[in-house]
């Protein structure tokens, strides 16, 4: 705690855990400190869909962490756009495999893949050269 100390987040935990010493002891648990609650409400928010058209075609901007579980909706709401629909990437922070496998897929199918970050259009040309 050494290195946390001085810093406002590092006296919270510090008071949290002189707080909690006799409960512990006694074998009540307190509530979780502070930062673990801050901590899990921004896990809570990792990946958000924006939809936006220029008129001419929509875009499906992707922003966070690309999950699984996301491709559903992801490809529903490229559904709704129709065929000139474009994903844009700026925003993504991380994807799994399943993601670059549905990204490969959607581009061979005419998606457009906007701002798409270097790291994931490597991995994307890797994937697509092993699949043929």
């Amino acid at each position: 705690m050494s290195t946390m100390a001085g810093t406002g987040l590092g006296t919270e935990i510090e008071t949290a855990l002189r707080e909690a010493s006799p409960l512990l002891r006694t074998g009540t648990a307190p509530a979780p400190p502070l930062h673990t609650r801050v901590t899990e409400r921004r896990r809570w928010m990792t990946f958000k869909i924006e939809r936006g058209s220029d008129g001419a075609r929509s875009t499906i901007r992707l922003i966070g962490s690309v999950k699984s579980e996301h491709l559903s909706e992801i490809a529903h709401q490229l559904e709704i756009c129709g065929p000139r629909a474009a994903l844009d990437l700026e925003g993504v922070t991380v994807v799994g495999v399943n993601v670059i496998h549905f990204l490969v897929e959607r581009e061979r199918q005419g998606t457009e893949l906007l701002n798409c970050p270097a790291y994931v259009r490597e991995w994307i040309s890797r994937e697509g050269e092993q699949d043929e």
